[in-house]
């Protein structure tokens, strides 16, 4: 079992015409960490950015790797936490991420992101409920996260809105399990990401405890069957 390393990401969000935008970037083919997926700006928590202990750095390493992988550049007072996420046990890679939200910045030209043709190689602007249905027709790659969380955000109409909502939102660290299915459930061939309300959660091995269906956090989902 690998220990996960702190780390940050950054959802930028903007008002258009049509309802919230977010910002996504494109991972390269031969990054070491979710490949080709379309993700929010972010990485790990350096030494530069501050004591992992404090908050405080894992702001400082969203806003310098959304100026590294996006070149947009943001003032960290502006963003807001609102959920936590550590990749399942069972990975060779793991990441206890910190995921903020934030307006993007007021001139358009500022918004303009320019990929670094290393981590990140494409960029784009869309609604939460676009991304999540080129993804379930395959044309683009969510990881469950990021997913899950566009899945949180497609409810509000303005970042306005979804500023108030990330506000109140409880940091609990969600951990899923990574299981293989079969068709009865239990053991085979399909892998699968269990959250820790699913009702097979705690069925499975590996590091996390199962959360009650009525927990703050608990979506309608409970999995991700791939």
């Amino acid at each position: 079992m690998t220990a996960p390393r702190p780390a940050a990401s950054v959802v930028v969000a903007r008002d258009s015409a049509t309802g919230m935008e977010v910002l996504m970037v494109q991972r390269g083919r031969g990054a070491s960490f979710m490949a080709n997926a379309w993700v929010f700006p972010g990485g790990r928590v350096d030494d530069s950015d501050g004591p992992v202990s404090e908050r405080a750095s894992f702001a400082a390493a969203a806003v310098r790797e959304l100026a590294e992988e996006a070149a947009i550049r943001l003032d960290a007072a502006g963003l807001r936490a609102f959920a936590r996420w550590i990749t399942p046990s069972a990975e060779p890679r793991r990441f206890d991420a910190l995921f903020f939200l934030t307006a993007a910045p007021l001139d358009p030209a500022d918004q303009a992101a320019r990929p670094d043709a290393g981590e990140t190689v494409a960029s784009r602007w869309d609604r939460p409920l676009v991304l999540m249905a080129e993804h379930e027709a395959g044309r683009l790659r969510l990881p469950p996260p990021t997913f899950a969380m566009l899945e949180d955000l497609s409810a509000f109409p303005s970042v306005s809105a979804a500023l108030a909502w990330a506000e109140a939102q409880p940091i609990e660290p969600i951990l899923p399990k990574l299981v293989a299915l079969s068709d009865e459930g239990i053991s085979g061939g399909r892998p699968a990401i269990l959250l820790p309300w699913d009702p097979d959660y705690a069925s499975h091995p590996g590091e996390g405890e199962p959360w009650p269906a009525e927990h703050p956090l608990a979506r309608v989902r409970t999995r991700f069957v791939f």
